[in-house]
């Protein structure tokens, strides 16, 4: 059984609904809280043994953008404007073709 949280250094396998996988770092993916719910829950489910989790409502190409969104998360989180104090992450553009797509991933990873 798991209790504690993950090594952000875990590798971890997400499987599209198109079967591409990408393998990543926990921490890369930590801030859906599903998928740390999912991974780090008290249980003993296939996706903790493998650490492969098959996401079978998202497409390969919005997987890869949610990925792109994470690592921009990852690399801006923490800076700080100096004239307000407050932290600003800077804008993730989004087409407006890929936004519902995208809109639907986040909500079912709650990221």
């Amino acid at each position: 059984m798991s209790t504690s949280e993950l090594d952000p250094k875990t590798m971890i396998t997400l499987v599209s609904a198109d079967g591409d996988e990408f393998v990543v770092e926990y921490g890369l993916v930590s801030a859906s809280s599903m998928l740390r719910r999912m991974l780090n829950s008290k249980g003993n489910f296939l996706e903790q043994r493998t650490q492969v989790v098959k996401l079978s409502m998202i497409p390969t190409s919005t997987l890869e953008r949610v990925l792109e969104y994470c690592k921009h998360r990852r690399r801006h989180v923490g800076s700080s404007n100096p004239d307000t104090g407050y932290e600003e992450m800077p804008t993730f553009e989004i087409k407006s073709d890929e936004a519902l797509e995208l809109l639907l991933a986040s909500s079912f990873l709650d990221i």
